[in-house]
């Protein structure tokens, strides 16, 4: 009896909801307002990089398609999107109508996602075949010139060093124990390029003129574009037989821990979409 109310009521319910399924989804047919027009995949490959364009697919008033970007070289990639461009038969949009925003960076062998989005026409669901072309793409080596940076007292006879176009300035109180030395700095790059700091190269030199490597454990290489802050922390431990740190003048020797080398534009090209007929059935289904 159960079984039979059952039936009854599942096919009450296809009579009177046509349009639901059991997924929850209402189909679409072409002419609705979300009908998705499905473009097939597509990839460019160089010895630099590549890029791999999937999900792309249009609606009336937006493009849309999600980019993966594998670094192939030992540089620094920086990516602009917003410079990129959609290329369509009407006209030509650039990703968030071309605002300018700080760039994507990709290390050396890294990949990074990214969803690419046009907006502003009512055109878009006529579009079967466009074209994505990068632009907004520079590189930088990982490597650098070295920039040369004063000697840093301690005690601190004052609360600042700077190199080039790099500043930094004591954060906090600075810890100058028998067996311990711990310096903390704020450090921001103001230059044009790109700027690396490695406080793995700052070294503590003593009175006697011997030298100690930092102890810092957590301290790695960093880079940074222009405008961008960081903490540098550099720590010493030195047995109180050699020095007793709490009572002697020393000072940080920073080597070849500042670099900065040039940012360079870079020809990538651009990738064509086609339409998919049957991922767009699929989709709508």
């Amino acid at each position: 009896m159960f079984s039979l109310r059952l039936l009854v009521l599942i096919t009450l319910t296809a009579f009177l909801f046509p349009t639901a399924s059991y997924g929850g989804k209402k189909k679409l047919k072409e002419g609705d307002e979300n009908y998705e027009y499905h473009f097939s995949d597509a990839a460019l490959d160089s010895e630099q990089l590549s890029i791999q364009l999937s999900k792309a697919h249009a609606q009336r008033d937006f493009v849309l398609t999600s980019a993966r970007i594998e670094n192939k070289t030992s540089d620094y990639l920086f990516v602009n999107k917003e410079q990129f461009l959609f290329r369509f038969d009407f006209g030509d949009w650039k990703v968030k109508d071309g605002k300018v925003a700080k760039s994507t960076v990709i290390a050396p062998g890294g990949k990074k996602k990214m969803p690419l989005k046009v907006t502003g026409s009512e055109n878009f669901d006529s579009v079967r075949a466009f074209a994505v072309q990068f632009d907004g793409f520079r590189r930088a080596p990982s490597t650098g010139d070295t920039v040369e940076a004063p000697d840093f007292q301690l005690p601190a006879s004052i609360n600042s060093v700077s190199a080039g176009p790099f500043s930094c300035a004591l954060k906090g109180k600075v810890t100058q124990e028998t067996d311990l030395t711990k310096v903390k700095f704020s450090c921001s790059y103001n230059g044009e390029h790109v700027g690396f700091i490695d406080p793995t190269r700052v070294a503590l030199r003593i009175p006697s003129g011997q030298e100690f490597a930092n102890t810092n454990n957590a301290a790695k290489r960093k880079m940074l574009q222009p405008g961008d802050k960081v903490v540098v922390v550099v720590s010493y431990v030195v047995e109180r037989r050699v020095v007793d740190m709490q009572f002697a003048t020393m000072f940080l020797d920073f080597r070849d821990a500042f670099a900065e080398a040039q940012v360079v534009p870079m020809e990538v090209g651009s990738i064509d979409l086609a339409y998919d007929l049957a991922k767009t059935v699929d989709q709508n289904n």
